[in-house]
């Protein structure tokens, strides 16, 4: 754990290895893109109660495999959803997941964790991440200038 995960603020970030296993779940698999050197946001996990319309715990973030090539950054959030009938605009806390490659990487990397709600199934989450290269600036001399 040579600092690949970074959990900011008072988020609840677990690390345990070998967990896909024991969750037992077919894996949810998606891809993102981003730009090297620059965060993108891999996913929004959060909780509720449909019958009082309320705030769950939040749910438990465990990395399962680390980025090779960047940062995984956890970080507390929150969700406003009409998604849950009966409950509109419900604000519920949410964890929210984050990726940053390093400054010299482009190509793919990967990240595997696992979301354990308070009020449900966990679940295993698989991403493939294309890092592409940082738009260059224009140099002097590349905008028309006359020569």
């Amino acid at each position: 754990m040579r600092g690949w995960i970074r959990s900011a603020g008072l988020s609840s970030l677990v690390v345990v290895a070998g967990l896909g296993a024991a969750l037992g779940q077919a894996a949810n698999y998606s891809t993102r893109e981003a730009v090297q050197d620059t965060s993108v946001r891999i996913n929004v996990h959060a909780s509720g109660n449909k019958a009082s319309c309320s705030p769950a715990a939040l749910p438990t973030i465990t990395v399962l495999t680390p980025p090779k090539s960047g940062t995984l950054t956890v970080r507390r959030g929150e969700l406003t959803t009409n998604k849950i009938a009966g409950c509109p605009r419900l604000k519920l806390p949410a964890q929210v997941i984050f990726y940053r490659s390093r400054a010299d990487f482009v190509g793919t990397d990967r990240v595997v964790y696992g979301m354990a709600p308070a009020n449900g199934k966990p679940e295993v989450f698989d991403v493939t991440i294309e890092v592409k290269e940082r738009a260059r600036e224009p140099g002097p001399g590349t905008k028309g200038d006359r020569i």
